[in-house]
């Protein structure tokens, strides 16, 4: 049997992402089959699992680490900050990367509530997904505005980037159960944040 070169192997793992995200979004999470995700991408569903250990892995996968996985543009970065860190880090990292799959509202409340029966699979795929790119994305914006603005206090970037980013999954939690809209959602992520800033930075 030929062995397949990485190009295939990442070739055939983008097809099944692709084909996960039109699955997951016709039939919902609860009532999605690895098989048919495998019908829809052309493969055996051996295939998928020499990729992702479950489906619960599958899913996050397609939805959350192929969203916040994007590329670090530090141009558009320093453009962003001009407008100061609170306005400039949410813009970045929750109104380009995590509202647009906040709005895969019911898909996402059906995933969660699914996995609530098996918190160790959660567990297992949180841990392979991109929660480390996401926390290295916001360190990094951090990082970048410390160039040319001055931190009032001393206050590890480390620390920062864990609290916004636990801000954006609790507030984003809120509204996945229908205790805030989108919209509150946004501004109360960044009203904390301001919060949280306040006194570290000159320009919020």
């Amino acid at each position: 049997m030929a062995k397949i070169s990485a190009e295939e192997r990442e070739a055939s793992r983008l097809r099944i992402l692709n084909a996960s995200l039109i699955v997951f979004r016709r039939n919902g999470f609860e009532k999605t089959q690895i098989k048919e995700i495998a019908k829809e991408a052309g493969v055996g569903t051996s295939t998928i699992y020499g990729y992702y250990a479950s489906k619960v892995e599958l899913f996050v996968a397609a939805f959350v680490d192929e969203v916040l996985g994007l590329e670090f543009d530090e141009s558009k970065v320093a453009s962003a900050l001009e407008k100061g860190i609170t306005e400039g880090l949410l813009k970045l990292f929750f109104e380009d990367r995590v509202k647009s799959l906040l709005e895969d509202k019911e898909l996402l409340r059906s995933f969660v509530v699914a996995s609530l029966y098996n918190p160790s699979e959660l567990m297992a795929a949180r841990k392979c997904t991109n929660r480390a790119k996401q926390y290295e994305f916001i360190k990094s914006v951090l990082e970048i505005y410390e160039r040319t603005n001055i931190r009032l206090c001393a206050f590890s970037l480390n620390h920062l980037a864990e609290a916004i980013l636990t801000i954006v999954e609790q507030i984003g939690m809120q509204y996945m159960v229908d205790e805030i809209a989108l919209e509150d959602a946004e501004e109360k992520i960044k009203n904390q944040v301001r919060v949280m800033l306040a006194g570290k930075y000159s320009n919020l």
